[in-house]
């Protein structure tokens, strides 16, 4: 059994900065120590874990899946050092400041009254603009301060010397069915009832460009779309009204739920429906106070809608 009386506080740093550098130099310049000191901490840590935890490959330093399974929880632990230590930036600010955030569609309707109470009530005269996620990399409009922090899914880009991206939490893709929908009966979805349903589909990027159709489409299926929309917004209405089922990340299923009771949740049982959202920011852009006061705030709010990672740390 673990004793966590026995860890060192820098050595978690050590973990969370080989996780979001995967480099050991890189790790080392982030905590502003020598290569030699990580090297000495992920030795210590090994033992105390008893694992690997990282493994080097010809591209860097790789998390082995005990690793996985601990980034989440070290990185709130981490934010809620930095918030405890940071606050108070935002209310220094000598006049109003405008923060642009971009969301993905899928976490918008959720999150906005979090961010809203945190940043509009709490720190009064702040402003937020609201930009929609796209699939592609914000490196530069992060590293120029038009963009403070991204909310982003999928998977990595090349963009790692620009952009700090941090595992956040989890979500699972569910079906959400209205009244009139075959599927509304079942305890769980499978893969033939799945494929066999009309869809709705209801993001602002082609299926074809979709991580989960991809999926699909690997093993030689697609799902049969009926209804095409450029967003989530109004989707309840069309689930109540027709037999279609659609697609969409659990806390968002949740909400919608709440909002209109006549729909259900159903589980599906196909692999690939969860999925990590993670938090970026400029590397040089959160140097400063404010941006690093913002980012806690949001990855805060996150962790509020969304469920933590489903795998804790064992002991």
């Amino acid at each position: 059994m673990l004793d966590w009386r026995r860890i060192d506080l820098n050595n978690l740093k050590v973990l969370h900065a080989l996780m979001l550098e995967r480099h050991v130099g890189r790790a080392a310049d982030r905590l502003g120590v020598t290569a030699s000191s990580i090297s000495h901490r992920l030795r210590r840590m090994r033992e105390d874990f008893a694992d690997e935890l990282f493994v080097r490959t010809p591209t860097g330093m790789a998390p082995s899946p005990r690793m996985e399974e601990i980034a989440v929880p070290l990185s709130e632990m981490i934010a809620s050092i930095t918030l405890a230590v940071s606050s108070g930036a935002l209310e220094a600010l000598p006049q109003a400041r405008r923060f642009t955030l971009v969301v993905p569609d899928g976490l918008r309707q959720q999150l906005l009254p979090v961010l809203i109470h945190s940043l509009v009530q709490d720190h009064a005269g702040h402003s937020l603009d609201i930009r929609v996620f796209e699939r592609r990399s914000y490196a530069t409009e992060l590293s120029q301060g038009e963009v403070d922090a991204v909310i982003s899914v999928g998977g990595d880009r090349d963009d790692r010397s620009l952009v700090e991206r941090i595992p956040v939490a989890c979500d699972r893709l569910v079906c959400l069915c209205g009244p009139l929908c075959p599927l509304a009966g079942t305890d769980e979805v499978s893969v033939d009832d799945y494929l066999s349903a009309a869809h709705l589909y209801s993001l602002p990027w082609p299926a074809s460009d979709n991580h989960f159709d991809r999926l699909l489409a690997r093993d030689g299926r697609s799902r049969r779309i009926m209804l095409t929309m450029p967003s989530h917004l109004g989707i309840g209405d069309a689930l109540i009204a027709s037999r279609l089922v659609a697609t969409i990340p659990s806390s968002l299923a949740r909400h919608l739920t709440a909002l209109h009771p006549d729909l259900t949740i159903r589980p599906l049982a196909i692999d690939g429906t969860e999925g990590t959202v993670f938090l970026e920011a400029s590397r040089q852009q959160q140097r400063r106070p404010e941006i690093a006061r913002f980012k806690v705030l949001v990855e805060t709010a996150i962790r509020t809608v969304l469920p933590r990672s489903p795998a804790a740390p064992r002991t």
